[in-house]
């Protein structure tokens, strides 16, 4: 370490020894936010140098004791004492005489010029009466001029407060960090989209490599997570500058443009019907990102990523482009969901997961959507949305929104327990929130027919929902198995006659017959998923839907034989109400094949009660091969197994290879049964045949397979 005599470290931050570790630490922060400013690279390092060294304290302890030492050693021998003695024996020799005069000499210039810098630092403090009467004190002790003027005591009172910061001051500083950050990430950019032309140019492109240049002319689309590994970002060396660039560049948007037609849209069709977000609330939260680029949080983007990933979760598959960007979005929100929900709990956290939870739901593999919906739920019970007791301190619009994601949780929930065959997490008895209104204010989650015929959707899955939850707990839990029969029994018939009161108080236009011809396309998917999901639980009550397979067993030996009395044995095993049952099949089947092409989201959504549909309609042909649709409904037997076959491709699941392997096996038995009807017999309309253009075609279900739902990114509080 150089002397103290001629190395200042006090002076150079501008501050006189001794200073407080508070002192040393607010004026190198100011001198910092000035240097950048100023682009001023040397006196930026240097300041770092000094900070880092009184700001450790035995370092900095090391330094005052040597800086002490280093003024008295040169006049020891000596016995130097006085200051002013020693000034004058130096001047009386002259500057020429021996290295130790030269050092006391330049010991004495700076001992002055601490004095003087100490006294013009030092502020006059103005005692109480000189401060009220706004006069000049002078500060002499006993008592100053002003006080024995009017006779007064000397006394000084503190400042009742701390001086305010300049935020103004701080926040610009911060802007300017951000500002070099982004330009740092462009730069960087630049570079490596030229390495890839140049690559371009002397090797053929391929499809892999196709997938990267998309991602480098869409750098609003990358995600900081383990999957990114490879994006230049990620390759730095690990050093600072470079981890903040890399957060800059991962927290990047398209244009406002750009984004504003999809969120319309989404705001428009998918949030009428399930209000997850407040669109008001929403749109300032967006604007705000773009306008005020320094104050951006990860959970707002987290949030525009999730609202464009349901803009486009029903149409992802109808291009390669679409499906990458959709796969995007979710890695996005992937990448930021640790730290979310190890956060501070918010509203907004549980928007986001409940919208991953949505877009999770519409895949084969269910068990993404059971996990985050059980982080959701125990969010939500965080928050106290269940609740009305914690509402006095929220606006009524703040109430209603809580209250309004609370029931998409509490649907999501009873959904993922049918479809999965386990128990909804969140009990009815702790639920004390009313139901959506009938007329909601702002007409959310209200859908209008073509007669004028108002009917609330929102309000009807809930209580859907509720059925499904109590299905559960009176047919299928741990308890209820264990019942008597005649128990069981009464149970099973309270529950047909809760799905028979619900599907009644449906408006006539949104019955399953006419509903298709009611609404548009976009509203269409909503309805036929909740009339398959009726068709699911009904089915349950008579232990004759897709997740029991022991019926379709008892069908499949009961038909080895092909006489008429195998054939009444086969139509005694049927249920009391299956004319009912087939026809509720027909008309899903109906419905499902009127929804817009290309929704392989809607395709897994509906997938537990199609399967039941084509298992009803394969098992009546089989028990009344005389029945007036039963070309018809071979038909649309036939388009099933086809589209099964493209599902198993997918997904290799075991229980759509034994419901197909049964039904192939039926259809056949089927068409050995029927004798051949005259060419001009065949009045019943063709059956629901898919188009050219089939959502469902092998090359786009292998990029939505179960890799495409990989879950190694994403991960939940523990």
């Amino acid at each position: 370490m150089k002397s103290p005599l001629i190395m200042d470290y006090y002076g150079d931050l501008g501050l006189v020894e001794p200073a407080t570790g508070d002192e040393i630490e607010k004026v190198y922060r100011i001198l910092e936010g000035k240097y950048r400013a100023e682009d001023d690279e040397e006196r930026l390092q240097k300041a770092r140098d000094v900070y880092g060294l009184l700001s450790r304290a035995p370092e900095r302890a090391d330094y005052d004791k040597d800086y002490a030492n280093a003024r008295t050693a040169w006049f020891r021998h000596r016995k130097w004492t006085d200051w002013e003695a020693a000034a004058e024996k130096t001047a009386a020799r002259g500057e020429g005489g021996s290295p130790e005069n030269k050092n006391l000499n330049y010991a004495q210039k700076l001992m002055a010029k601490m004095r003087d810098r100490r006294a013009k630092r030092e502020t006059v403090i103005a005692c109480d009466l000189c401060y009220n009467k706004k006069i000049k004190c002078d500060a002499t002790q006993p008592r100053c001029s002003g006080c024995k003027l009017y006779n007064s005591e000397c006394t000084y009172t503190g400042p009742s407060r701390a001086t305010a910061s300049n935020a103004n001051h701080l926040k610009k500083i911060e802007m300017l960090e951000a500002r070099l950050a982004q330009l740092e990430g462009q730069n960087q950019q630049s570079q490596t989209m030229a390495q890839v032309m140049q690559n371009l140019a002397v090797k053929p492109v391929d499809i892999s490599l196709q997938s990267q240049i998309y991602e480098f002319d869409q750098p609003w689309a990358r995600h900081a997570g383990p999957s990114s590994s490879n994006s230049p970002a990620s390759s730095s060396t690990g050093q600072d500058s470079n981890i903040c660039t890399q957060e800059a560049n991962s927290r990047t948007l398209p244009p406002l443009r750009h984004v504003l037609p999809t969120i319309e849209d989404y705001f428009q069709n998918s949030n009428q019907l399930l209000p997850l977000f407040e669109k008001k609330t929403f749109m300032n939260m967006l604007r705000g990102w773009y306008a005020y680029p320094a104050h951006r949080k990860p959970d707002a983007w987290a949030a525009v990523n999730i609202v464009l990933a349901l803009a486009r979760r029903h149409s992802y598959a109808s291009s390669f482009e679409e499906t990458q960007n959709m796969q995007r979005y979710i890695n996005n929100v992937q990448s930021v969901l640790n730290r979310l929900v190890i956060n501070e709990p918010s509203l907004l956290v549980l928007q986001i997961i409940l919208g991953l939870v949505l877009v999770f739901h519409g895949s084969a593999d269910q068990g993404p959507a059971s996990i985050m919906i059980a982080t959701a739920l125990r969010l939500a019970q965080t928050l106290k949305l269940h609740t009305n007791a914690h509402d006095g301190g929220f606006e009524p619009d703040e109430v209603l929104q809580r209250t309004r994601v609370f029931w998409i949780a509490y649907i999501l929930d009873r959904d993922l327990a049918m479809r999965t065959s386990q128990p909804p997490i969140h009990q009815d008895c702790d639920i004390d929130v009313d139901l959506p209104s009938v007329n909601p204010p702002d007409g959310s989650g209200l859908l209008f027919g073509l007669s004028g015929q108002v009917f609330n959707y929102f309000r009807s899955r809930i209580q859907l929902a509720h059925i499904e939850g109590k299905l559960y707990y009176m047919l299928r839990s741990v308890r209820a198995l264990k019942l008597p029969e005649h128990e069981r029994r009464q149970n099973t018939l309270r529950i047909r006659a809760m799905l028979d009161s619900w599907l009644s108080a449906i408006p006539a236009d949104f019955q399953p017959h006419l509903v298709a011809g009611t609404v548009s396309a976009e509203y269409l998917r909503y309805l036929s998923l909740m009339h398959y999901t009726h068709l699911q639980l009904v089915a349950t009550t008579h232990h004759t839907d897709s997740h029991h397979m022991e019926w379709m067993q008892d069908i499949l030996n009961c038909s080895k034989g092909q006489t008429l009395a195998v054939r009444s044995d086969l139509a005694a095993r049927l249920p009391s109400c299956w004319d009912k049952l087939v026809g509720q099949a027909r008309t899903c089947m109906e419905l499902y094949a009127a929804t817009p092409e290309n929704d392989s989201a809607l395709t897994w959504l509906v997938s537990c009660g199609y399967l039941t549909s084509v298992m009803f309609i394969t098992v009546n042909n089989l028990a009344r091969p005389n029945n007036p649709c039963r070309l018809t409904d071979q038909s649309n037997v036939d388009s099933a197994l086809l589209l099964l076959e493209r599902l198993i491709k997918a997904t290799d699941d075991d229980r759509l290879k034994r419901i197909h392997g049964a039904c192939k096996e039926l259809s056949e038995k089927t068409r050995l049964a029927v004798t051949s009807h005259p060419a001009n017999d065949f009045f019943n309309p063709p059956g629901l045949e898919f188009g050219d253009e089939d959502p469902l075609d092998a090359g786009r279900w292998d990029l939505m397979n179960s890799t495409f739902w990989a879950t190694q990114n994403y991960g939940t509080a523990t």
